[in-house]
């Protein structure tokens, strides 16, 4: 059935103007069968050694949409010079700069072609990794006004004054390390092997169907998706390829992560991750409960971001039927307080019960109370609400509380006081009932 298919794939290309029509694209990776297969085996004993617990990263991540920004410069166009490796190397060094400078706004724009000369790159035979990132680090390349991209050659005079150098390169060995570089630092640069139906990819999540292997090629992955199960790429066939230039490709495909290599860059100090100003305090079970500021300002739920400017924070922690939770924390400018709080459920109102030794009428009657009670605390019996202890306290009346069965287990509750409760059977049908730290005293009578 998939080979029906692929020669379906063809054949339409042959009808609609011939396989010499199709689209082809350069790519420029210069590594030999056996610098693949020498890497092939460092990776695998890298990969065996991992263990999960060493890494902490999101499931997800695209340097386009972090801090709701994009940390990452425009789509470039190597046209038909295999400088895949210059553009690599270039697009993870202008992501860099723009994270470690901590301002998404900027986009540094470095020139290609002056690299990929200081590297050793020729249009037809392309580059190696290792020589590029060396160059970068010296003497480092200019910005594209100072040394434009071909055809034009031209290098400014004063270029010496112009440069940008890398500080050091890393190779990274494993998948997990990139992860964790690119949601740490910023994106990598990878290399590929490219398939010919690799060059018709115009959206969704890639994985070789069907042509020849096309070459070698050098990107930039900017991001990815565990759930999904895909690197997110940028490429440098320019926005008309592809997805607006970039693309998403399957884990495992394509040799990206067995058979070349990750790298990344660092320039001066290594870049803190860019994160969002605010809060998550998040609760154990993911109650969702809301956060109050000291004024009783509402600020949010609980177990999602809260977009808080920096400084000190007092807040409670509210939700129906537990126990407030007071928390101190502060926020530092570009980072996320984060932490967990176990909520308390409320412990149940002490109650009264008494039970029916015959079929009657119950009354109530407030005969005493001390000062220091609490006016609006509400007297339920058996779930009903009967009246507030200050409504009692006024009127001292008789109050018929219900009719009653015969065993029937009356059931009295005090809301709005930490109650202890003493309930003595003063007469075959009296009892007597304090309640709320006796605060309020009850006799309770069958009639």
């Amino acid at each position: 059935m998939k080979t029906s298919s692929i020669l379906g794939l063809v054949l339409i290309a042959l009808l609609v103007g011939g396989m010499a029509d199709a689209k082809m694209y350069p790519l420029g990776l210069n590594v030999t069968p056996a610098q693949m297969n020498a890497t092939a085996k460092d990776i695998a004993l890298a990969s065996s050694k991992l263990t999960a617990s060493a890494y902490t990263y999101p499931t997800s991540w695209d340097w386009r949409s972090v801090k709701d920004k994009n940390w990452v410069t425009p789509i470039e166009d190597q046209k038909d010079c295999g400088a895949c490796v210059a553009f690599a190397t270039v697009g993870v060094g202008e992501a860099t700069l723009k994270i470690l400078g901590n301002d998404s706004t900027k986009n540094p724009d470095l020139s290609e072609r002056f690299l990929f000369e200081h590297g050793g790159g020729n249009c037809n035979s392309g580059a190696q990794f290792e020589r590029m990132l060396s160059a970068f680090e010296n003497p480092g390349t200019v910005n594209a006004t100072c040394a434009p991209y071909y055809p034009d050659t031209s290098t400014c005079p004063n270029w010496q004054s112009d440069l940008t150098k890398l500080n050091s390169y890393t190779t990274i060995k494993t998948a997990a390390d990139a992860k964790q570089w690119i949601a740490t630092k910023g994106p990598v640069m990878a290399g590929m092997i490219v398939y010919t139906d690799f060059f018709d990819y115009t959206g969704g999540i890639y994985s070789y169907q069907y042509g020849d292997v096309a070459g070698n090629h050098a990107i930039t992955l900017i991001g990815y998706n565990d759930p999904g199960g895909y690197w997110i790429g940028k490429n440098s066939w320019s926005t008309e390829w592809g997805d607006n230039g970039y693309f998403k490709i399957a884990y495992g495909e394509c040799g990206i992560g067995s058979d070349f290599y990750f790298y990344g860059e660092t320039f001066g100090a290594t870049p803190p991750p860019v994160t969002q100003t605010g809060a998550e305090i998040d609760t154990t079970g993911s109650l969702k409960a809301e956060i109050y500021n000291g004024s009783g300002k509402d600020l949010g739920q609980t177990d999602k971001f809260l977009d808080l400017t920096a400084g000190a924070y007092n807040v409670n922690i509210k939700k129906s039927g537990y126990v407030d939770y007071p928390l101190s924390f502060t926020v530092t400018q570009n980072q996320t307080y984060k932490t967990t709080v176990t909520l308390s459920v409320v412990p149940p109102t002490p109650q009264s019960n008494i039970t029916m030794p015959v079929a009657g009428k119950l009354y109530s009657q407030i005969t005493y109370t001390t000062s220091g009670y609490n006016a609006s605390a509400v007297l339920w019996v058996n779930n009903k609400r009967i009246r507030t202890v200050a409504q009692m306290k006024k009127y001292r009346g008789i109050y018929l509380i219900g009719s009653f069965a015969k065993g029937t287990v009356v059931n009295f509750v005090l809301v709005g006081e930490p109650n202890t409760t003493d309930i003595k059977q003063i007469g075959y049908s009296s009892w007597s009932v304090n309640m709320g730290n006796n605060h309020e005293k009850f006799f309770i009578t069958r009639r």
